[in-house]
């Protein structure tokens, strides 16, 4: 009988490790996304972000003895379904994003009046802790810890998105930096 033989990708890496983290918290912060956000990229709600999202909520949902987070899936589903609609305008007006742009914050934009939309990302974890507390002393503790713990997910993502963009950037400056010296050199100039 052949031996098993492990592949790369078979072992919990420290990546593999983070990849599924950020993976759970892309579905999280989606349950919030669809509310406080509008004009999402072609493929935002794509691979496991959007089923990820529906099943997170059912098992939420599960738990709740008041009832809220039923009307929270069905709200969440008609927001979806608009956020959707809204994609395919978008793309018949020729409004382009990137693919898996996840959205401009415009909640967070027109209550708190952020001058850009990195301030507003900023700022929606906030939203989700001024909602969720109070649902909590309610008598919406589920919903209201839902709600709460999502604030951590948008954090989550916006950070990591920040942190990519940040080294992409690195990475620019320095091809730049090297593409000058590697020009001063082909000119005959030391550099």
């Amino acid at each position: 009988m052949p031996q098993k033989i492990d592949g790369p990708g078979d072992a919990m890496t420290p990546q593999n490790c983070t990849n599924i983290v950020q993976t759970l918290a892309n579905a999280y912060a989606t349950c919030f996304h669809v509310f406080l956000r509008t004009d999402f990229g072609d493929e935002a709600f794509g691979g496991l972000t959007g089923p990820g999202s529906m099943v997170i909520i059912l098992l939420v949902w599960g738990s709740d003895t008041t009832g809220f987070m039923l009307y929270y899936f069905w709200l969440w589903i008609a927001f979806l379904l608009l956020q959707r609609m809204r994609q395919g305008l978008n793309r018949r007006l020729g409004r382009v994003a990137y693919s898996r742009y996840n959205g401009f914050p415009k909640v967070a934009k027109q209550l708190f009046r952020c001058k850009t939309e990195t301030q507003a990302r900023t700022i929606e974890p906030v939203i989700c802790l001024l909602v969720g507390i109070p649902l909590m002393y309610y008598d919406f503790e589920v919903a209201g810890k839902f709600i709460t713990g999502g604030a951590a997910a948008l954090w989550v993502v916006e950070t990591s998105i920040r942190w990519a963009d940040n080294r992409k950037v690195q990475q620019l400056r320095d091809a730049q930096i090297q593409a000058q010296r590697l020009s001063a050199m082909a000119k005959g100039h030391e550099f």
